[in-house]
């Protein structure tokens, strides 16, 4: 239905499809490798998984012009290449290819030209070789110092056999972790692999089955999230969705109180 939806520019699908459009939606999936995706829900699937299908979406229509914005962001590596390889294709073809990107390093081989802005004006239009050459000011950080860390108290953070399920489907499987104070810790593995599920599941987005425990500064719960969240930062493209466009940038840092 997602995919389908790119037929008409709109953001669902209000009719029922033809069987060529639907046959057509099936073939792009597969030429794309995301066939595997057509019968999950939207609400299954991982950060990268999505924006694999919205740039699918986009090219159902055959546009004569792609425009992607931060596309790479949230792809793992696989997922990265596989996007590669379809947009060097459609460099090809008829499509157009507009792109922005924090870092040239990110544009594939075949983007040669580009438009470097900086507080909305244009500071340079050209070869995107010639702006990787050029030097780059980086900006001075104030130095943030930490609070002591008191190693005897409890661990932060204990999970002990967590299970998560997402729409039905199983996504953590008996979890088993510890974060000490004064630790700092990565969680990598690749779209869909269930970073962000584990994340929204500590911020008490999602729920664990029963038969686990997840316990924070050595209290298993139940746990009062309205009060943890003061003790828990948390920075997602899902917060940031959830913020009313209307709301003053001090706003919104006065509401992390």
């Amino acid at each position: 239905d997602l995919l389908l939806s790119g037929l008409y520019a709109s953001p669902l699908l209000y009719c029922d499809p033809a069987k060529e459009e639907a046959a057509e939606a099936r073939a792009l999936a597969k030429e794309l490798e995301l066939e595997h995706l057509l019968e999950y829900k939207v609400a299954e699937m991982s950060q990268g998984q999505l924006r694999n299908m919205l740039v699918a979406r986009a090219l159902m229509a055959r546009p004569l012009l792609l425009g992607l914005d931060e596309v790479f962001e949230g792809l793992d590596e696989i997922a990265r290449e596989n996007l590669f390889t379809l947009l060097e294709h459609l460099a090809g073809c008829e499509c157009a290819i507009l792109m922005t990107a924090h870092r040239p390093e990110d544009l594939p081989s075949f983007i040669k030209k580009g438009v470097f802005l900086k507080h909305g004006e244009i500071q340079f239009e050209g070869i995107l070789q010639n702006l990787e050459s050029a030097p780059k000011a980086r900006p001075h950080l104030p130095e943030l110092l930490a609070p002591p860390v008191d190693f005897s108290s409890p661990p932060l953070l204990e999970l002990k056999e967590i299970n998560v399920f997402v729409e039905r489907t199983h996504v953590l499987h008996n979890i088993n972790w510890t974060v000490e104070k004064g630790q700092n810790w990565a969680v990598l593995g690749e779209n869909g692999s269930g970073k962000t599920t584990l994340l929204r599941c500590l911020w008490g987005e999602e729920h664990h089955a029963l038969g686990g425990s997840l316990a924070w500064f050595g209290n298993a719960g139940p746990h009062d999230m309205s009060k943890l969240r003061k003790s828990i930062g948390l920075v997602s493209d899902r917060l940031q969705a959830a913020i009313p466009p209307e709301l003053l940038a001090e706003d919104l840092v006065v509401s992390g109180f």
